[in-house]
């Protein structure tokens, strides 16, 4: 199985899949090109790529876009409405901040391979939580 590419990562995380194979979500039909831009605002501005950083941005614009469409609509006793829809979009989005800053960089490369090394881990930890 070949790894994701960070458009792919970036496109599971915000859940417009490409099915099609022509560059286009399904979903919220966002491009490649826009996924790719995302990222790269995220990497000029770090300095490294975030993938949940970027997925977060999209999302935002998303919500941006769905706030701007939201109605509800009343036929009879039938409701619907899209109103939520933006707000949703930002709680997901505010997710993906909160796992981007949490998890460390290199968290799961952290291995107790001697006592010194353990101890090292305890204290990034203690850094991390404090």
């Amino acid at each position: 199985m070949a790894a994701l590419t960070n458009v792919q990562k970036i496109r599971l995380l915000v859940g417009d899949k490409d099915s099609a194979g022509d560059g286009t979500g399904d979903v919220f039909g966002l491009t490649d090109d826009e996924v790719n831009w995302a990222y790269s605002q995220i990497e000029e501005r770090d300095g490294e790529g975030n993938v949940y950083l970027a997925a977060a941005d999209l999302l935002e614009g998303i919500a941006a876009k769905s706030a701007q469409n939201a109605k509800a609509i009343t036929v009879g006793s039938f409701n619907k409405t899209t109103i939520s829809t933006a707000d949703n979009l930002r709680s997901m989005a505010k997710a993906l901040r909160e796992r981007a800053y949490s998890e460390p960089a290199g968290g799961a490369a952290e291995v107790a391979w001697s006592d010194a090394n353990e101890d090292l881990i305890i204290w990034n930890r203690y850094e991390r939580e404090s």
